[in-house]
């Protein structure tokens, strides 16, 4: 009696609990059979589909398929009855599951067309009508024709219009082709010449800039002089002219007026007369050295290698 009782002990032990989400869905789906009984069949729905995702069992999903069946919803049911399958369903309820299907694909052929594609390479990208068709590429479409696009790496891109009326479940097959390798013929790449350079015309030289250069800044100096003294004279002109003319006092109004005007006048032309005196000294110093440049500025003779007929080497002959 104690061996049995041990047993039993050491087999409870053994069993593992529900998990918290085995738990929660089991709950779940409990109250979506109520709701079902009592008529809220949306709301039942929403439960059904929540205990599934809560914890993905196949009789989870069965009980999602069969009451989007009664809805109406045929499309939504055969893809729930799919994740029934995928999760795996009791062998015991297997026919239950047999019976919907059969009941699903006679509802749906009436309005609808069945797709069934394989692709190789399986990695191909599937495109029906412009919209991403995920694998496995099997839907349900009430529309007459597709036109499918599918591409890979190192294949052939197809575009393939697919026509399938209602009524019946459509199967195809295709296989891309692959790009054909080609080796490229390596050639020798010639860089084309460069064009021949144009020499560039002989600017002026140096010596020739600075020649006339020098002469232009001696002219200016000079001419700056020379109308520095003709201000010198002016005013000295003016200055003789107040010491003789008796009325200028007047025009003053007092003497220490006519007097600061006098000295005033004296001292600028004084100060022009230096100023004068340096620019022609400056003016006549660069003529002298723009002379020296024009007399060194002079053409050089020209060299030419002359070869002599005894061969005795090479002689210079100057050509001017």
């Amino acid at each position: 009696m104690i061996t049995i009782v041990t047993v039993i002990a050491t087999m409870a032990l053994a069993v593992e609990p529900p998990s918290p989400e085995a738990l929660g869905a089991a709950q779940l789906n409990a109250q979506a059979r109520q709701d079902w009984k009592a008529g809220r069949h949306d709301q039942a729905i929403i439960k059904f589909q929540a205990s599934e995702k809560l914890f993905p069992t196949g009789k989870y999903a069965f009980n999602v398929a069969y009451a989007l069946a009664q809805r109406q919803r045929s499309v939504a049911a055969w893809a729930a009855l799919d994740r029934a399958e995928k999760h795996g369903v009791e062998a015991k309820y297997r026919s239950r599951v047999v019976k919907l299907r059969t009941s699903l694909l006679e509802t749906l052929l009436k309005t609808h067309a069945r797709l069934e594609l394989q692709v190789a390479p399986k990695s191909a990208v599937v495109r029906r009508n412009g919209d991403l068709w995920s694998a496995p590429n099997d839907a349900w479409t009430r529309d007459g024709s597709s036109q499918l696009q599918i591409s890979a790496p190192g294949y052939v891109t197809q575009t393939v219009t697919w026509a399938h009326p209602v009524g019946t479940t459509h199967k195809r097959s295709i296989r891309l082709e692959q790009v054909a390798a080609t080796t490229p013929i390596a050639r020798p790449i010639t860089a084309p010449a460069d064009p021949p350079t144009a020499p560039a015309p002989d600017g002026p030289s140096a010596m020739t800039i600075s020649k006339w250069t020098t002469l232009g800044v001696g002219a200016a100096t000079l001419a700056a002089a020379v109308g520095t003294l003709i201000a010198v004279e002016t005013i000295n002109a003016d200055l003789t002219a107040l010491e003789t003319d008796g009325p200028a006092l007047a025009d003053f109004g007092t003497y220490p007026q006519y007097h600061e005007h006098f000295t005033t006048e004296s001292a600028r032309r004084d100060d022009l007369r230096t100023t004068s005196v340096i620019l022609f000294g400056t003016g006549a110093a660069l003529g002298v050295v723009s002379a020296t440049l024009f007399l060194l500025d002079q053409p050089q003779p020209e060299i030419a290698p002359v070869v002599l007929r005894d061969g005795g080497g090479l002689s210079a002959v100057i050509r001017f």
